[in-house]
């Protein structure tokens, strides 16, 4: 258990790094702690970008990690959406806050759930578990990027749209999901179908670890049936067929 300032005391000391290990290995870390973790990171690029342009950069300051890499680590931890919603409205009320982070998600969204499907049909090939964070050390999970920006949207639907910078990421994010829930239905679609054969795989991944007893000639026999019996309904355009080698 931490008190609530473990992500606040480190990174007052510029221990940046620690806050990233934080999120990924410390339980309990509060969404106020993640969302003002962020609004610092954004306040603090913020006034550098300008120094910049000012020609007063100074070479001294510590380093802050970019957004992408700190709200990476946030979206990647066990988070309530709830509670980041409740934070967000408290920490990230500034629309152009929103719109940089909005910004982050947009560009994550590329890819979808497309890359999650090629991940699990490798895993399924190799007979390993997928493991979501093979697609970049970057990107998080695609469904806690949904999650966020759900919850995102849902905080600050109004100031965001009371902004006007920010009605071409919304355009943007928009053409990102619409393809993403239309595959989603199609593939509900073959739920029902496909489910007694991913059954029947998980179960002959087990046999061969040992850890169920291997099934009879007579349950083999039933289970095909059963198997062939929902190959030959089909669904829409989609015919499940076996290939015999």
């Amino acid at each position: 258990m931490v008190d609530g300032t473990l992500l606040r005391r480190l990174s007052e000391r510029g221990h940046w790094e620690n806050v990233i290990l934080s999120l990924r290995t410390v339980i309990d870390v509060s969404e106020d702690e993640m969302m003002s973790s962020l609004k610092f990171v954004i306040d603090t690029h913020r006034k550098r970008e300008k120094s910049s342009d000012a020609m007063d950069l100074d070479l001294s300051e510590p380093w802050i990690p970019p957004l992408e890499t700190l709200l990476s680590a946030c979206l990647s931890y066990d988070f309530s959406p709830v509670a980041v919603r409740l934070s967000i409205r408290k920490y990230l009320s500034d629309a152009r806050d929103l719109v940089a982070i909005l910004g982050v998600l947009e560009g994550w969204l590329h890819g979808g759930i497309e890359d999650e499907m090629k991940l699990a049909l490798m895993s399924t090939v190799k007979s390993v578990a997928v493991n979501t964070e093979s697609r970049t050390t970057v990107v998080p999970p695609y469904p806690k990027i949904i999650t966020f920006l759900q919850t995102l949207l849902d905080a600050s639907c109004i100031a965001l749209l009371q902004y006007q910078p920010s009605y071409d990421l919304l355009r943007k994010t928009l053409a990102q999901i619409e393809p993403e829930i239309d595959r989603l239905d199609r593939l509900e679609q073959l739920r029902g179908v496909l489910e007694p054969f991913a059954k029947a795989h998980v179960r002959t991944l087990r046999e061969k670890a040992g850890c169920v007893p291997k099934e009879s000639p007579t349950e083999l026999k039933r289970q095909r049936k059963r198997m062939e019996q929902q190959a030959s309904l089909g669904v829409g355009l989609y015919k499940l067929e076996e290939l015999v080698l």
